[in-house]
């Protein structure tokens, strides 16, 4: 493929102020990181690594129209126990730069595994993704079991279907900056509502740095999330936690819950209140709590209730 001198940019101007404002972004990072080119066949892929290297490994892998930059409100509280690598995707917003195009499942599975293999992590690693991170999290999981120790899941897109407003909203909101604001506010509700005044506000300023970053990088391609089958879903030998706000948008969390439930009971569920899509940064304190406590945990992981 040809690529220009603001590559994967829609022009310099654009490439000049993304790269500006996510260094004002990663000079806010609450703790000591450094950042770290990865080549990979599929491109350059950009990783913040926090924490003591000594300590056990958790990859973070954001969703869709998102960066590293989205753990910035749980990323003290990962790397004060673990060692802590956040991904730029190969094939999204942020400082990786791709070279070849996913187009498939198992193009994003290809290059998951082969930044895995360049990390030379000695440890099994431990892996959390939210949303299409969830799902590339589990694709990965299912491939690759012997390179994960536990599995970390928010709300992943790949558990029953998108749901029609969400395909709906989210088509019309392309049609222009301020639906697709109305989109991420209706996602987003439960933070957007927050009686926090500063989630609220940091609510506001994740939907206009997503809008911004779509408004600077190139348009994608965008590979739907297949729905897991269920001989798929039980066949997950790895320790794994699944969380969901209780008023999730994207899809039912009463429909994950349940499909769980009956296919997969071995998957410790965590249903989260008063949020939804929005998890971390509605329940950013809850979510961090639950993710540790099940990292932490030494002895054998038994199928716990939806709370």
């Amino acid at each position: 493929m040809q690529i220009s001198s603001y590559h994967p940019f829609r022009s310099e101007i654009a490439k000049t102020n993304y790269l500006e404002y996510y260094k004002r972004k990663v000079n806010l990072w609450p703790v000591n990181h450094e950042d770290i080119q990865v080549g990979t066949s599929y491109g350059i892929t950009n990783v913040r690594i926090s924490g003591k290297k000594e300590n056990l490994p958790i990859l973070l892998l954001p969703g869709y129209y998102a960066n590293s930059l989205l753990w910035e409100n749980s990323i003290a509280a990962l790397s004060a126990e673990y060692c802590t690598y956040a991904v730029d995707s190969i094939y999204d917003i942020g400082l990786s730069i791709y070279t070849r195009k996913p187009k498939s499942p198992n193009d994003y599975v290809l290059w998951l595994d082969e930044l895995v293999t360049k990390l030379d992590l000695s440890e099994r690693i431990n892996i959390m993704g939210i949303s299409f991170g969830g799902w590339l999290a589990v694709m990965y999981a299912i491939s690759h079991p012997d390179r994960i120790a536990k599995l970390v899941l928010l709300a992943p897109a790949s558990i029953v279907p998108l749901c029609i407003a969400f395909y709906f909203r989210g088509g019309i909101g392309k049609l222009n900056k301020h639906l697709f604001q109305s989109f991420f506010f209706w996602l987003f509700e439960d933070a957007r509502n927050s009686e926090n005044e500063i989630t609220r506000t940091e609510t506001k300023k994740a939907v206009e740095e997503i809008l911004f970053g779509m408004e600077c990088y190139q348009n994608k391609y965008e590979l739907p999330p297949r729905v897991l089958t269920d001989s798929e879903l039980a066949s997950i030998p790895i320790p794994t936690l699944l969380m969901i706000g209780e008023n999730e948008k994207a899809f039912s969390a009463k429909k994950v819950i349940n499909r769980i439930t009956r296919v997969a009971p071995e998957i410790n569920t965590c249903l989260i209140p008063k949020a939804g899509h929005d998890l971390l940064l509605s329940q950013t304190e809850k979510v961090n709590e639950e993710v540790l406590l099940f990292l932490n945990r030494k002895k054998p992981i038994t199928a716990q209730p939806a709370r």
